[in-house]
Parts: structure tokens; sequence; C-alpha cells
């Protein structure tokens, strides 16, 4: 056993030591070794170009000084101050177009700001037969892209061998290598939140603290916040235990990583609530440790599939560096082939620089080298002295076999897994001794190792000088972990937990917006009782965050006990915004008592008057239609001032709480809420059945804006048009199921989406169709399953206000899906004849727009996209947006098409860790809203649908006599701000921050790209906040970073200019 481990070490020795390749065979056959022009001794000069700078380059190897860039190939510069123009380990070869020769590029150089890419040097080299080397000219671009042309009788065919030359480069230099030890610890997955900290968290930290204070030499890093904070605040945890933390913090051998409530998901979570998970934790530990143990690195190694918005938000946070794991197994062989597991994420094109982070890609997974026998604790042989040698050799050969894959001499060694360190004792005494007997073996084994935070490894790796690859925005969506596993089922899973979620928090929203703006006077809550109530709303949707839930991956009775945390927040939530409501509501001593139950609305008596009190948490004025469950239909709707409003009655069809739906036309500024009366024994408002039928039978929606058909052939809808743009397109909807795979191998699950074949429509039937309405246009469509059971059903709104386009420029379907059967992913198609040429754009985390082409290489999962907020598909002419209030897959698995799967059950488990099928019998409500336009009119609408879909407006209710009498006693409306934001600036946050301080947390994001229309909206915004706030003295001032926990300008001013994407977050006090 020894002996083959000694033999496995020297492998892995030699494989890294060896030379980069240099040999190439052309199109014709011809062989070329270059390996002889290689410099093993350094770099060669090479002569100046027209502005006197100096060039050096290497053949396959490193040019070393003066260039001062390690891994570079070619460097140019003058004065000791050289640039790399290409690396080494981005090269390819290429045929010279004439004659006999080769041409080598190499990519990857230093960054050029000019072209916001990196350097690249072509050099071409011909055969000459009599000329060891020599260059004949040097040429750079505007583009900064270095042409070299030269000849060599190295760049002459010969006959195939070995390569010739092997050169050991400066690069093969002792390693080093950063032992990790980290716990991760999934906030809910396999049991509870709390069932995990009782059963092994508690014990985690308290050992591992336990440990580090034994021996200062040991590190730990932490993440998940939820737990720390559990743990520092419970009874059992003694005042010595927290003492220890705050040592151990100073002496660097503890470090928080990432620092939020939890690891959040990233495909199906929004960036708003990532940005709140992260700043409780956060807030957390700058409240009880200090600003000194900020997190300062992100370290995402289990969520399935990065986004570059992680990556973004993070460095909004401050973050210097970004860890990931999972991506699709072929493309992070490919990154390790060319050692680009480390790379500058260019996250944003908008964003620039400012958004430019520097990433890690685990070369295996984040429980290595525990899979390896080192999981003490988990039954790993102990270490004794008979066989620490043994143990050690194969320690090296861990670091040895990742070190070929990065750039530098610095190895990261993450030694952790799921719940590891409950006894960190066990784990850490043997470990010790592995340490030891490297270290004072390192020049035998030429490797150094240490525990180490983090933090150590990245400021190691980043000051080695080395240029990194670039890599643009692009994410790494879908992930696959083989080739039938593509994790894409994951993206609809527990739809209705998705809902849950989105829904807690636009009510967590609304009850922080009242809070912040009611003034201090007129709350009638003390504010440590209101911060507990939005706290427990707060810390339900921080867990709910977590990547096995907002993934819908977790055991059911997990996904139940997210329920229990999320309806308990939005409960608590939903009583502080009617005691503020009270509040604002109250004159000369009289307050009102509102409710959002509809209790009230469902037992409306005759003479008597329904009180709506409807409130908007967005910082622009909002139209919207509204909907009201009643008992009757006899009502008339009035507004505050006894003006006239539109509104419209209409039966009651599927879910529905009530006999009848009023849809009452609203107006409401920004921050405020306006009051509405509906009074009972008026005229019978039950409506006529239109939609109209047009002269070939088919159904007809059409307001001032719209007119969308419904064919009387199909049921369903078969065409749009634009009536003010001028644009129209067929657009036929079909409603399907995929069905899930059970066979052997790989199955569909919670997780991975396989199926049999092509989706299948539920039904050769046509819906049943039921119209009605005319200033709510409504067709109610009845889809006959393929099961005796029908349980898809859908309403398609369109509105009619008079010309209105606030009202009028979208579609809204709404859904009731459920219990659908075993095996069955369903979902809703749309397909146009949008020359789309296979492409669809959907977002990530509701912040930046990702365009997916489809690959025909690819089966059908890994088509899929995560879409949270929105996607849309489009051509020159025509823009169809598609909004969503939950997460969603989407796909367009045609051109000009787009679909959605809105619900998914399966029979199967697909062996991901959950060990349970995804049963999922819920019935469930999801809502899509259609945006068509042109691409240029496009992007402030689909923005101003997916905030409205995903923050509807708030509906509270009491019971007047009369219209007059409530009046006569209570205010009808309010709003704190002057006038509405700018329509590209989103109000992401106004919050409190704390229970003591009067201090607001206030975000602005501006909405647009660089790259959207129209171009004035994609120019830099302003806010004025004096004006904005001009009833308000505003104090304070302050700008942090993204999650508040460090001071960026202490006197920022009160007039803010956003760029494209830019979020700015401020500290700030309002005083009346």
């Amino acid at each position: 056993m020894r002996t083959s481990i000694v033999l496995l070490i020297l492998f892995s020795f030699i494989s890294f030591a060896s030379a980069i390749p240099c040999t190439f065979t052309d199109g014709r056959g011809r062989y070329y070794d270059l390996s002889s022009a290689s410099n093993c001794n350094g770099s060669t000069y090479v002569g100046k170009d027209s502005k006197n700078w100096e060039y050096y380059i290497n053949i396959c190897q490193e040019a070393t000084s003066p260039c001062p860039e390690k891994g570079q190939a070619v460097c140019q510069g003058s004065g000791g101050q050289y640039y790399g123009l290409g690396s080494v380990f981005d090269l390819s070869f290429s045929e010279l177009s004439s004659g006999e020769g080769v041409v080598l590029t190499y990519n990857n150089g230093e960054f050029c700001y000019p072209t916001n890419a990196p350097r690249e040097s072509i050099i071409s080299i011909s055969c000459n037969s009599g000329v060891e080397f020599r260059v004949t000219s040097v040429r750079e671009s505007p583009t900064c892209v270095y042409n070299i042309a030269a000849e060599s009788k190295h760049a002459c065919p010969t006959s195939k061998g070995p390569q010739k030359v092997t050169c050991i480069t400066p690069l093969q230099q002792m390693l080093n290598g950063f032992l990790v030890p980290h716990s991760h610890d999934d906030v809910g997955w396999l049991t509870t939140v709390n069932g995990y900290y009782d059963g092994a968290v508690r014990s985690i930290i308290s050992t591992a603290v336990e440990n580090l204070v034994r021996n200062p030499s040991r590190k730990f890093i932490y993440v998940e916040q939820a737990y720390f904070h559990k743990w520092w605040t419970d009874a059992s945890i003694s005042d010595q235990q927290r003492d220890n933390v705050r040592k151990l913090l100073q002496n660097k051998q503890l470090e928080f990583i990432i620092g939020g409530w939890c690891m959040q998901d990233e495909a199906c979570s929004t960036y708003s609530a990532d940005v709140d998970q992260n700043t409780q934790g956060h807030q957390f530990i700058y409240d009880t440790f200090g600003e000194a143990y900020n997190p300062k690195y992100g370290w995402q190694i289990d969520p399935f599939g990065p986004t570059s918005v992680t990556a973004t938000l993070q460095s909004f946070m401050g973050f210097k560096g970004h860890i990931i794991d999972r991506i699709t197994y072929s493309i992070k062989d490919q990154l390790k082939s060319t050692r680009s597991l480390e790379f500058w994420w260019n996250t944003n094109p908008s964003l620039g620089n400012a958004s430019r982070v520097f990433t890690h890609i685990l070369d295996d997974n984040y429980c290595e080298p525990m899979g390896e026998g080192f999981d003490f604790e988990g039954g790993a042989t102990p270490v004794t002295p008979s066989n620490i040698r043994a143990r050690a050799e194969q320690f090296v050969s861990l670091i040895r076999q990742r070190a070929p894959f990065y750039r530098t001499n610095n190895i990261l060694l993450p030694w952790g897994c799921d719940f590891h360190f409950v006894n960190a004792t066990k784990q850490f005494e043997n470990m010790d001794q592995i340490v030891k007997y490297i270290q004072d073996h390192a020049a035998e084994y030429n490797v150094n190792l240490k525990y180490s935070l983090l933090s150590e490894y990245y400021e190691a790796a980043m000051g080695s000088g080395v240029v990194f690859p670039e890599r643009d925005s692009n994410d790494f969506m879908p992930y696959a972990d083989g080739p039938d596993a593509w994790w894409t089922g994951y993206y609809t899973s527990r739809v209705n937990l998705k809902g849950l979620i989105r829904e807690a928090e636009h009510i967590s929203r609304a009850a922080d917006t009242l809070y912040a703006t009611t003034p201090t006077a007129n709350r009638n809550v003390s504010q440590p009782v209101a911060f507990d109530m939005l706290n427990i709303s707060r810390y339900a949707l921080g867990i709910s965050q977590h990547h096995d839930a907002v993934s819908g991956t977790s055991k059911d009775f997990v996904a139940q006990d997210y329920r229990n945390w999320l309806e308990l927040g939005s409960a608590n939530a939903h009583t502080l915004s009617e005691t503020l409501l009270n509040s604002l509501a109250s004159k000369g001593g009289n307050a009102p008592s509102f409710s959002n139950f509809t209790t009230q609305a469902l037992n409306l008596q005759p003479g008597k008057t329904l009180v709506v009190v409807v409130y908007n948490s967005l910082g622009w004025t909002r139209s919207e239609f509204v909907r009201v469950p009643l008992n009757r239909n006899d009502v008339t709707v009035t507004d505050s001032n006894g003006g006239k409003v539109a509104f419209e009655v209409h039966n009651a069809q599927g879910t529905s709480e009530g006999k009848y739906d009023l849809f009452i036309g609203t107006t409401i500024k920004a921050l405020g809420f306006q009051t509405y009366f509906v009074t009972a024994g008026a005229v019978n408002s039950k409506p006529v059945d239109t939609p109209l039928i047009n002269e070939v039978g088919d159904y007809v929606l059409e307001n001032s804006y719209l007119r969308v058909t419904v064919s009387s052939t199909t049921g369903t809808i078969s065409s749009i048009q634009n009536k003010k743009s001028g644009i129209s397109n067929t657009l036929n909807h079909n409603v399907l199921a995929y069905h899930s795979y059970t066979g052997s191998g790989q199955r569909s699950g919670a997780y991975i989406f396989r199926t049999t074949g092509p989706a299948q429509p539920l039904s050769s039937r046509a819906p049943t169709n039921t119209p009605q309405g005319q200033i709510v246009q409504s067709l109610y469509q009845v889809f006959p399953g393929d099961t005796a059971q029908s349980y898809y059903k859908q309403n398609i709104r369109l509105y009619n206000a008079g010309g209105d386009e606030n009202f009028e420029n979208f579609i809204d379907i709404s859904h009731e899906i459920g219990v659908i059967p075993e095996d069955h992913e369903v979902i809703s198609r749309f397909s146009s004849n949008i020359q789309t040429g296979g492409v669809i754009y959907t977002d990530n985390n509701g912040f930046a727009t990702q365009k997916r082409t489809y690959d025909s290489t690819l089966p059908i999962p890994a088509n899929y996209y995560p879409n949270v907020y929105w996607s849309y598909i489009e051509d020159s002419n025509a823009r169809l947006s598609i909004a969503s209030e939950r997460s969603h897959g989407v796909s367009s698995q045609a051109p000009g098409s787009v679909e959605f799967m809105l619900h998914r059950r399966t029979s199967s488990d697909d062996s991901r860790g959950v060990d349970e099928p995804l049963d999922d019998t819920d019935i469930t409500h999801p809502v899509l809203r259609l945006v068509y336009e042109t691409p240029a009119n496009s992007d402030l609408l689909r923005y101003k649908q997916v905030y409205s879909v995903n923050f509807p407006l708030s509906l509270y209710y009491a019971t007047a006599n009369s219209p007059s009498d409530w009046t006569s006693r209570y205010q009808t409306s309010y709003s704190p701000l002057s006038g509405d934001l700018p329509p590209n600036v989103h109000l992401l946050s106004l919050k409190t921050r704390d229970s003591k301080s009067n201090t607001l947390i206030l975000r602005l994001t501006h909405l647009f790209a660089a790259d959207e229309k129209p171009a004035n909206l994609a120019a830099p915004a302003v806010v004025d906040l004096k004006a904005l706030f001009s009833g308000y003295t505003i104090g304070n001032l302050v700008e942090t970073t993204l999650t508040i926990n460090q001071v960026v300008n202490s006197n920022p001013g009160l007039t803010i200019t956003l760029g494209p994407k830019q979020i700015r977050t401020f500290l700030l006090t309002l005083s009346k």
C-alpha cells in the first residue's frame, strides 16, 4: 500500500512538472514540434515596436524577467513597467495561412481597459530552415491584440515523435497547501432548522471553539448566521464561550464567510431577498463583533448552479473573492484542462470593473478530502505513529492531484462536509499529526501545509502575480452532474412553497415601508415590539432563501416547517401593517380597525359599506385593478371623494373565497394608501357574457391597446395584436405535460428533470370557455385532463379602462392546477411566428438578463433555465415578455416558442440525498403576465409589470354605516412622498435598521442595463432625496456597502446619481 502511494506522488509530480504541449498537426497532416524554440531559462528579447515598447516572448513556456506577471508567455513594457500580453495556459495552435509554419495564439493577457477585455498575442512563425528564431515585425492594434511575425527552423514540419524539449519552469515551485476546516450546515433539508441545531450545530460550534482555543494553529470558517445567531443567544452557552469567540476572531483563528442567514439558492431566489438575508447576518456580525470581522469572501459551494448576480451583489457588499463549486461536469473538466478554475468574473457589463469579482471553482467538491479517508469522526482510520507517514503521503498526493488545475502554487484544501465537526476534538487531534508531519518533511515532499482561513488563501493566490483569465457575465446555468442528470427540475419543484415565499416577501416589504414612513408619534406601537414583529418575518424569509428551501428540495415535513415560519412571519407583518394603517387613518382621536382578512367582505350586509384601504409599497404611483371577494353582486363603488370608480362584478370561478369577484380600478400614490367604498343594496351588477365573438366564432378580448384572439377551433389563444404599435403575431397557446422518466438509471425527482420524450397535450379535446366582463374581460378555461380529472384551469384577463395604458398594456393568465397525476411535469407553452433564431432571454434573480441559445445536441431538460421575474423572446419587430410571481423553469424548445413549467409531481426519488419522491399533491395558483410590444418599447413596461405582479397592492378591510360616516371620522388617503421616483429607479428597501434607533435603511436600484431602451432611461438617473421626502427632515445620512456594515461615504449629499444597474445603500433618519 505504501509503495503505491509513493508512486502516485511521483506520478503527480511529474505530471505537474511536464512542459505545456508544444506540438501541432495541421489540416494537411503536417506535424510541428516547436518545443526546441522554448527558452527554458526565461524569456527572449525580441525588440521594440514603432512606439518604442520592448517585447519579450517565450514559446510554450513562461516569459520570466523582466516580465513581472507569472504565467504570461508574452510581455510588453519599458522603464521597468511591463504588461502580460497572453497566458501560457491559454495557448492555441493554427495553420499559417500561406506556406509552412504555425500560428500561436495566446489569450487572457492582462486586462485592457480601453476595450474592457484581456490582451491577446498572435505569433505567426513561418518555416525558415536557416534561422534558429527571429522576429521580423511587431504590431499593436487599438484593441490590444499584438501581432508578432517570426521565422524559425523549428516551425518547419518534422517527423512525429515525443516532444523534443521538456522544461521545468519557475512555475514548478513548492506547493502551499491551505487547509480550511469548515462545516456545511444546511439551514433545513433532511430535518428542520431547529432539528439540525439541536442535533448537530450546537455541538459543531461549541466543540470547534473549544478546540481552536486549545491550539492556536488551528483554524475554522463558518457561514450560516441563522445558526451562529441561535448559538450566540442560546441560554446554555456560557459567557466564557462567547468571550472565546471574540478572542478567536481577534487571533485570526475563526472567520465568517458569506455571513448571511444562509447559503442562498441562486436559481429561484430574488435579488432583493438575497440582499435582505445577507443583511440580517452581516448586521448581527457587525453589531456583535464589530466592523473588523465583516465577511469579505463568498463560499457558494453547494447551490445547484451559480448565477453572475450573486457575485455582483457580493461586489456591492465589498467582498474580495467568490468561491463556487457545482457547475456542469463537462464545463468543469474543460476549465481544469486549461487551468482556468480561477478567473476574473466580469459579472455585469453595465457595471464594468465595479462588479469584477475574483472567482475560484473547486476542482472536485466541497467535501474533499473528507471522502479520501480524513473524516475522523465519520469512521476514518485514526492516525497513529505506525501509519503517520502513509497518511501524510496520501494527503500530499491529494494536494498534487489538485495542483495541475490551478495557475499558482497555492492550493485550497476545504476540509469538511455537511454537519461535520460535531466532534471537533477527534477531527483536529488526528489532522494535527498529518499537518505537523508534512510541515516537518516539507523539503522532501516539496509541499508546505498549514491550517488556514479562507482569507489567507485568497491573499496568497491574488498576490501571486499570476494573470488570471477573464470571464464575461454569462452564468453557469443549468447544472448537470452526469449526462442525463440535469438539475432543472428544482426550478419548479414545490411551486406553492415558492409562491408563499414570494408572497411573504411582499407582505414583509409592505410592513417595513409602512413602519419606516409612519411618523414616530403616530405609530401606536413601541419600536422594540414592532421590530420583533418585523424580525419574525425577516427570519422566516431569511431561512427560506436557503438552497434546499426555495429550491423545493427538502423533505416534505421540512417544507411544511418553512411554510409554518412564513405564515407566522406574514401574520405578524400583517398585524403591524394593520396597526400602522389604523394610526395613519386616525382623525381627532378616532382610529379605525382594519383587517387583512376578507371576512367583512364576505359578510357584507344590505345598507352597509365595506371599506377597502389599498396600500402601495412601491416608489411609483400605480393604476391597477384589485379583486375583492364578495357574497353579493348588488354593490356600487365610490372613491374617498364620492366620485365614480371603474368597477365590475364577476361570478367567481374556480377556487374562490366568495360567490362573486369584485374588480375595482384604483390609483395609489407611491408608498401611500387610498380608500374605496363598496356599498351593498345598489343595482344588480351581474355582468353580461362578453368578450365578443367575431364573425368566425372566435372569442376576442380587446381594449385600446391590445387585441387577443381565442380560436373557436382549438379553444385557446391563437393570435395577439398591439394596436398602438401596429404589430401582430400568431400566438398559439398549448397546455402539455412531460412524463417523468422512471426507468433504470437516472430518474426525475425534486432536483433533476428527466423526461421520457417531448411534452404531450393534456387532451385532444378543446377546453371549455366561459366569458364574462366588459371592463375586466375574462375568459375562464377548463382543460380536459389526460386522466378522468380536469386538473388544469386558467383565467385570461384583459382590462379595459377607457384607454388608460397603465391598466391596459398587459394580459393576466391566472391558473388553478392540481391535483396533477404522478410523473407529470405540466407546462404552458406559447408558440409564435416571432423569428427568435432559437434564442430566449431569461433573468438572473430578477436583476439581470441572460441570453440563452437552444442547443440541439443536448436533451430537453438541458435547455431549461430558471425564471425568477421575467423571460422574453423577440425579433426585430416584436417582443413577448412574460412575468411571473414565483420561480419556474422556462425554455424555448423551438424557434418562436416559450414554455413555463408550472407544476410537477414525480413518483421517484432522483438519488441526490433527499431520499423521497416529489409527491406534490398541492393545488397551485401561479400567475403569468404577458407584455407584447416592440423591443424598443418593452423594457420599461416589463420592469413595471414585474414589480407590480411581485409586489401587489395590499388590501385591508373595515365596515362602515356609509361612506360619508367614514370620511367624517377618518383620514382616507396618505403618501409620505412628494412625488414618484424616476421610472428607472426602484425603491429596493426602506426599512428600520434596529430595535433602538430611528435609523432607516434606504436602497435605490437603477433598473436598466446600459444597452436597454429607451436610451434616456438607460442613462444615469438622479434622485433628489430632499425633494422626494419634502415633508421630512433628513438626518445622519451616510452611504454604506450593500449590507450596511461599512461606511462608503460619510457625506454623500442629498442628490443621488445611479448608473445603469447600480445599487446604492444609505442609512438616514426621517423626522417630521
